[in-house]
């Protein structure tokens, strides 16, 4: 059974639908701001044929040199 989610992440450039095998994605963001490098991951967890997200972000603090 493959799932019909038409908002899936794109993982490649083949149009295919993802196989019941996958269960979790992640991406990561990482972006400077002000306090240092912020690191944003979402994560998207499948079940049957709907999906949850889940976004945590943190940031990592530290001086840039000159």
């Amino acid at each position: 059974m493959l799932k019909n989610n038409k908002n899936l992440i794109r993982i490649s450039n083949h149009n295919q639908n993802l196989s019941d095998r996958v269960f979790m994605q992640e991406v990561i963001n990482w972006e400077y701001v002000d306090e240092g490098i912020k690191r944003t991951t979402l994560k998207r967890k499948f079940r049957d044929d709907d999906y949850n997200d889940h976004y945590i972000s943190e940031i990592i603090s530290y001086e840039k040199s000159e």
